[in-house]
């Protein structure tokens, strides 16, 4: 039973006026309704007075019941966002786009792929990214503040002058105290994604990537009932796939790049049980579920040379066409379910005559309701 199918259950069975049924009062609303487009039939009304738990699987609403599934779905889209604009801008490094580098060696009398260290690693670059992305929401019902660390290392060849391949290591750690329900999750995973980009002309170039990896999933809630802490843990897998059509062109010092692209991801829980303090279940075991998330993305950058330094700014505009709805009580505040938003950044990249090549880079989220984002990131390459 997925983890949709699981928590309707547990939705209309406590909505449910059982006064008729058992005698006494109904128990409390814990946290999750349906909003009004999630019908319910009255023979699924019977069904699940009559002990019926089978679901039809063309529900499309995604539930706030046991846990912390509104963070998830955040979660997914924030990290893998993340992930994949890093690789593709990576691979575009390795082509020698979207940065003066290229230019100012050779301006200076140096190779554009920096100075050999050896036919062992010729055409061979290594490089190391850091990034945090500090987010929050601060609508009553859906509210929690995340801070996610990434630590990402790779290695790519150039296969010729318009091909590069390589292979990145993604460690990710993600606290989150999710005030909705007075409590807190812990994300901690790794993912592995090989990547390449191909310059088609002068002009235009393609980069793709796909990746796949686990995490561990713990976290802890307030029962409404009773207020103890309720623990939850789990595991997951996730992967993604992504491709861009990009754009690059030299104009005088300045440097104009433009990006149209996808990217989609899914993650698949493994089901539990929550338990209390002294380890005993208190709710019934909250099935396995899956999460999905798709984006289009478009937008660009302008940078201007100033010799080994290169300050830049980007706007993107990115529309979600496959998210996870977040769903609360009757009577709560109702997210908006934003589909669409606009990332700005700013920053600068620094080049040494020795083909070492650095970045700083500051972005921002606008344009979602209730919603801020921040990520600041440092990325560090060296060709050989």
């Amino acid at each position: 039973m997925t983890f949709l199918k699981r928590h309707l259950l547990f939705l209309l069975i406590t909505f449910y006026p059982v006064t008729s049924i058992a005698g006494g009062p109904p128990p409390p609303m814990l946290p999750g309704a349906l909003e009004d487009e999630c019908e319910i039939s009255s023979d699924l009304e019977n069904d699940l007075l009559l002990g019926d738990n089978s679901f039809d699987d063309n529900e499309e609403c995604s539930l706030l019941a046991q846990g912390n599934v509104v963070k998830e779905g955040e979660t997914l889209r924030s990290s893998t966002t993340t992930f994949t604009n890093a690789l593709s801008g990576i691979a575009q490094g390795g082509l020698g786009n979207n940065r003066g580098q290229n230019v100012a060696l050779i301006q200076k009398g140096f190779p554009a792929s920096g100075l050999s260290a050896g036919d062992a690693w010729e055409n061979y670059s290594f490089w190391l990214s850091y990034s945090r992305v500090e987010t929050e929401d601060d609508l009553s019902s859906t509210a929690f503040d995340s801070s996610t660390n990434n630590a990402m290392a790779g290695i790519d060849y150039i296969v010729s002058d318009r091909m590069v391949v390589g292979l990145a290591f993604l460690a990710e750690d993600n606290d989150v105290d999710t005030v909705f329900n007075t409590g807190s999750q812990k994300i901690d995973g790794f993912m592995v994604a090989p990547y390449f980009g191909y310059s088609l002309t002068d002009v235009f170039s393609i980069d793709g990537s796909v990746g796949y990896g686990g995490y561990d999933i713990d976290q802890v809630r307030t029962d409404p009932v009773t207020g103890t802490l309720v623990d939850g843990d789990t595991e997951s897998d996730r992967w993604f796939a992504s491709f861009n059509l990009n754009a690059f062109r030299n104009v005088g010092n300045w440097f104009l790049s433009g990006r149209a692209g996808m990217v989609y991801s899914e993650e698949d829980h493994d089901g539990y049980t929550e338990t209390g303090v002294a380890g005993a279940a208190v709710n019934p075991a909250v099935a396995s579920q899956e999460l999905e998330f798709g984006q289009l993305q478009i937008g660009g950058e302008a940078a201007y040379s100033l010799g080994n330094f290169e300050p830049f700014v980007s706007a993107f505009y990115e529309y979600d066409f496959e998210r996870e709805k977040i769903i609360v009580n009757a009577g709560q505040a109702r997210p908006d379910n934003d589909r669409d938003d606009v990332r700005l950044g700013l920053g600068v990249r620094a080049f040494s005559n020795d083909g070492f090549a650095g970045i700083l880079q500051w972005n921002t989220v606008l344009d979602r309701s209730n919603f801020d984002s921040h990520e600041i990131s440092l990325f560090g390459r060296l060709e050989f």
